[in-house]
């Protein structure tokens, strides 16, 4: 074995064990969602879809780092969404169901009756903020 065999062993065995130092830790804003009640089926009628977190901006507070323009314990400016719409999207077909502003607290909600041009069976509610939510039509 050559010299340099164990001195390169002890240094990536040594490597593997020595922590890394933690960077500043990073806060997150929960993103926009949408929830059905009571749950994912949508009878014939109306029913009420349901949002949280629709805001622009995030109202947390983390650690800045150097350059930070602002105190670092001010929480962001958070603004409520104005014209959220949701869409019932099914077999390649969308119809709006409503446009809502969200109120202080970012929440939304829409009472929304399913169109007599949907069929019964599996759909989406999508907004521009959030994943497509699928639901089933019944």
């Amino acid at each position: 074995m050559k010299r340099s065999t164990p001195t390169l062993i002890a240094v990536l065995l040594g490597s593997a064990v020595v922590p890394y130092p933690d960077g500043p830790a990073a806060a997150s804003c929960a993103g926009p969602t949408l929830s059905i009640v009571p749950d994912t089926a949508i009878p014939r009628g109306t029913s009420t879809v349901a949002g949280r977190h629709f805001n622009d901006g995030c109202n947390d507070v983390g650690s800045c780092t150097v350059g930070c323009s602002r105190h670092c314990d001010e929480p962001e400016p958070v603004e409520p969404l104005d014209d959220v719409e949701l869409r019932l999207v099914q077999r390649g077909r969308t119809w709006t169901l409503g446009t809502v502003d969200a109120d202080g607290s970012g929440d939304v909600s829409w009472t929304i009756e399913v169109p007599s041009t949907a069929r019964p069976g599996p759909a989406t509610l999508v907004t521009d903020q959030t994943r497509p939510v699928r639901v089933v039509l019944r």
